[in-house]
């Protein structure tokens, strides 16, 4: 049997989630969404052709455990790529064009000793809301950032065009009007083959509000914010979902500040390789009143107000007057209290803390995990001395 493997590679920001999990277990009539761990293919993707593009969280695991884990990742990969009477396989990931083109050529040459076919699909989505969505999705997954992300179009596909070919890609455009039925699920679906009414349509709403993506973005600056593990993901993630009931002004980014910082030159490129219009350089430019960095910073006194009355409800003791971050920190400690309420977690930030300083690793991360560990043992004294003693290291260190 002829089989074909339908590539979904993003762009980020463009309905993935919703389709990767509309068609989780989906293996119908020849036609099967792969069983790779998660209903993102992505991630496994990366880790067995680009493990090298993966960030390190601060705390990482022994290179053995990670070199036994690629192995059982291939493993899996093999099953999916090589299993019987599937004639159209489909793998979704919106980070596969970041594989590089080392990852992409290695990931080729693995499929085409099982397919006889690719199919590449892409969502193209115009450049000022993709920045506005993504700004949001990396503030609230712990970046701080200083630029708008841009889509990077060319870095992205010029790659995947070389190695595939463009004969083999399928470029949409994301909006409404464009999508069958105004859902990129269904429009994936039909592209697929697969009938609409064997699967359930899942709208994914990420939108924030400005005063969650302000705070976070504070907390983000001062807090933990590149732990890539449970409990902090977890504790962060309910912080955030919290929150999103309390405050409700919609996330408009001022368009100067995306404007000015887009490559129209590469929004240009994907215009036309893709064959429709994304958006207009502006013809006599645009005044930059108000960088990133000041709009995510510019936090109104009522929504700290808010945030100091959410605080008080919840029982959490804070001094008068306290920056924001110090408050959303106290508001993290919480949840990360409630997702793990035994003692050994506090010993366990403790002992990572030290263990970071012992490394080598940047004080900063060393001492955000002890201050975290004092907001959930404020009496114990060693955490305390430590404490003391990172905060006098690192304010000895900015004097010279």
């Amino acid at each position: 049997m002829r089989k074909e493997l339908i590539l979904h590679i993003g762009m980020h920001k463009c309905g993935s989630t919703a389709i990767q999990f509309a068609l989780d277990g989906y293996d119908k009539d020849g036609i099967r969404y792969a069983a790779l761990s998660a209903p993102n293919h992505g991630y496994l993707l990366k880790r067995v052709f680009n493990p090298s593009g993966i960030t390190k969280p601060i705390v990482d695991i022994p290179n053995n455990d990670r070199n036994a884990a690629n192995q059982r990742d291939q493993s899996v990969l093999r099953r999916e790529l090589k299993k019987e009477g599937v004639r159209k396989l489909i793998i979704s990931g919106e980070t596969i064009p970041l594989l590089g083109r080392d990852g992409l050529l290695e990931f080729k040459r693995l499929a085409n000793e099982f397919v006889d076919k690719f199919t590449l699909v892409a969502y193209i989505r115009e450049p000022i809301s993709f920045i506005s969505s993504m700004t949001q999705q990396l503030v609230r997954a712990g970046f701080t950032l200083k630029q708008p992300p841009l889509p990077r179009y060319r870095f992205k596909f010029e790659p995947i065009i070389e190695i595939f070919g463009q004969e083999n890609l399928i470029f949409r455009k994301f909006d409404r009007e464009s999508l069958l039925a105004g859902s990129v699920v269904s429009d994936f679906c039909k592209i697929c083959g697969i009938s609409a009414g064997d699967i359930k349509d899942i709208t994914a709403n990420d939108r924030s509000s400005l005063e969650v993506i302000q705070l976070v973005n504070a907390f983000n600056e001062y807090g933990v914010f590149n732990i890539n593990q449970l409990p902090f993901t977890h504790a962060r993630d309910q912080m955030c979902a919290f929150l999103d009931q309390y405050f409700s002004s919609p996330f408009e980014m001022d368009r100067d500040i995306i404007t000015n910082q887009i490559d129209w030159e590469d929004v240009q490129w994907m215009e036309k390789i893709a064959g429709f219009d994304l958006a207009k350089a502006p013809a006599g430019g645009w005044l930059r009143t108000i960088s990133l960095q000041q709009f995510l910073e510019n936090i109104e006194p009522a929504t700290i107000h808010r945030l100091e009355i959410i605080l008080k409800d919840l029982s959490i003791p804070h001094g008068l007057d306290e920056m924001p971050s110090k408050l959303m920190e106290r508001l993290y400690a919480y949840f990360l209290s409630l997702a793990f309420p035994d003692a050994g977690m506090v010993d366990d930030l403790r002992d990572i803390a030290l263990k970071l300083d012992r490394d080598g690793s940047p004080l900063e991360n060393a001492q955000k995990l002890m201050r975290i560990a004092a907001h959930l043992r404020p009496t114990g004294a060693f955490i305390a001395k430590k404490k003391s003693e990172f905060d006098r290291r690192l304010s000895e260190r900015s004097k010279e």
